[in-house]
């Protein structure tokens, strides 16, 4: 009798191919089951030939190095053919990215690994991500993901944003959604160039003021069928030095208290949850958490949080 991949093993597919690439434990935390016995299905379907692993992840302070799984050929192929992924998606986009987008992607699935966690420690949120790579959603013209917008600052002129991911937080019980956009900064964009002009992220940072100044964000309140009143910027760094000078950079432009900088060390040691961002970059203001006064006291720690999953599941 031909092997058949079951309802599970099409879930385990479809969250492989939104977010990619995965380690088996991110995968875990993600689909809320045994790391131990999802290992054991991974390795049936990497025999199947719908998942392949890839070299060995370290995940900071989170354990040893694990390999990385993503989406064959043929297990894109399937999705497709079971329409579980439009037909006329193209393979490539539910599959392993190019080695130079790896570690950014990778630092995005660590951040949205953390937030699928947040429901089980407070149930009466709900997470809502659309990510600038997922394969399930449409793309605009040119390619372009769902995400991209175009608009008209205050003064006429007109401007442009890709972020990284957008987030919708809502609060079951207050029926009241907070809107966060994401930006994974892997230190790669100039802040100043060396002639003293500004750089890409002053620029980007100048371009998330205006887009807040105009509400050209309400778009986002059909898309989630919620009303919101601003928005704020996860800005997450890939090292303390480099948050610290983007935490410069804010302060120099003025007006950024909705811009939260972190960096990945204290996201992995902590969790994305603590009170790890700065608002504007500020020294002299307490970092805050994005859960505000619904953080859980004493907060869980990214493993607690992983080990109360799965002793629920």
């Amino acid at each position: 009798m031909a092997w058949q991949a079951t309802q599970r093993d099409l879930d385990l597919l479809a969250t492989v191919a939104e977010y990619r690439v995965l380690t088996p434990q991110m995968l875990a935390t993600i689909l809320g089951r045994n790391v131990r016995a999802l290992r054991r299905r991974v390795s049936a379907l990497m025999h199947a030939d719908l998942l392949v692993a890839d070299r060995r992840y370290p995940r900071f302070a989170l354990g040893r190095p694990e390999r990385m799984l993503s989406l064959s050929v043929r297990g894109a192929e399937l999705l497709m053919e079971l329409n579980i992924l439009s037909p006329r998606t193209e393979p490539k986009r539910a599959m392993r990215p190019a080695d130079a987008l790896l570690k950014h992607l990778m630092a995005m699935n660590e951040l949205r690994t953390q937030l699928s966690q947040i429901p089980r420690i407070q149930p009466e949120l709900s997470v809502r991500f659309l990510s600038s790579t997922s394969p399930f959603l449409p793309t605009w013209a040119k390619g372009r993901p769902i995400v991209y917008d175009r608009f008209r600052d205050s003064d006429g002129r007109q401007c442009s944003l890709i972020p990284d991911g957008a987030l919708a937080l809502s609060h079951a019980t207050l029926g009241k959604t907070l809107l966060f956009f994401v930006e994974i900064d892997m230190g790669t964009e100039t802040l100043v160039s060396s002639s003293g002009h500004r750089g890409d992220l002053w620029h980007k940072v100048v371009t998330y003021q205006a887009y807040y100044a105009c509400n050209a964000y309400k778009r986002y309140e059909k898309i989630w069928n919620s009303q919101l009143h601003r928005f704020r910027v996860l800005l997450l760094a890939n090292s303390r030095g480099r948050a610290g000078a983007i935490s410069r950079l804010l302060r120099d432009v003025g007006t950024t208290d909705f811009i939260l900088v972190a960096d990945q060390a204290h996201m992995m040691t902590d969790c994305v949850w603590a009170a790890i961002w700065r608002p504007g970059g500020k020294l002299d203001q307490p970092e805050v958490s994005i859960l505000g006064s619904h953080m859980p006291v004493p907060y869980p720690n990214p493993i607690e949080a992983q080990v109360n999953a799965r002793s629920q599941g």
